[in-house]
């Protein structure tokens, strides 16, 4: 199980816990698995088996430093902070990270106030792959999950669209964070039954796909 916790008070760091059961209990390693405190510190692993190699993917929490995000306490200022998603292979342990970690997608500034996080990959049946994100502040009834393709794993993801977005007839506000399920049909992610006003609570939906093409829509 891969995890993000805070590094003694600094920057969220990746650690990793192994049990002998799915269903626990976890024991966590000693040692963060990845670390990035001069870029603002990772969060949002997420694992991917390709079924001949491991990969875990993360975002550098750029957007944690301020610069011009809202996204932040206080005034923005200066310029937009990259918010990286990257990946990096492992051995089939899940617990060694191999060659050096890949930039696979980036925040695109004011359109997406400086945000991209919660990555989640797909491989479809032709042989491309998909990476499911969110985009925007998290807070935000902006935040939205969109999705990227890319021929290969490793490679930069572009043909970007939006798949859920805040939604009176739907009664959904600030979709995120979403997993997929290995046959690219059923889908969960969290969002708000209402407009945030600052204590919206979080609740769990579920959508089944439909992928035509490079088009994806519920």
């Amino acid at each position: 199980m891969y995890y993000t916790a805070r590094k003694n008070g600094g920057n969220h760091c990746i650690g990793v816990a192994t049990s002998n059961t799915a269903m626990g209990p976890y024991k966590p390693h000693d040692q963060p698995l990845v670390c990035d405190d001069d870029s603002g510190g990772v969060i949002d692993p997420s694992g991917y088996d390709d079924g001949k190699d491991r990969w875990l993917v993360w975002k550098v929490d750029g957007n944690s430093k301020g610069g011009a995000t809202t996204c932040q306490p206080g005034r923005p200022s200066g310029d937009y902070i990259p918010t990286p998603i990257k990946i990096q292979r492992m051995a089939r342990d899940g617990l060694t990270l191999l060659d050096a970690p890949k930039v696979i997608l980036d925040n695109e500034g004011r359109s997406n106030d400086g945000i991209v996080e919660a990555a989640n990959l797909y491989k479809v049946p032709d042989g491309d792959f998909v990476v499911f994100y969110s985009a925007h502040c998290f807070s935000s009834d902006d935040y939205d999950i969109e999705y990227a393709w890319s021929s290969t794993i490793d490679g930069k993801y572009e043909d970007r669209g939006i798949l859920f977005r805040s939604a009176d007839h739907i009664g959904i506000y600030g979709p995120g964070h979403c997993d997929i399920d290995p046959n690219g049909v059923n889908m969960v992610f969290h969002g708000r039954e209402n407009p945030n006003d600052g204590q919206a609570a979080r609740v769990l939906y579920s959508a089944t796909l439909h992928i035509e093409g490079r088009n994806i829509h519920h």
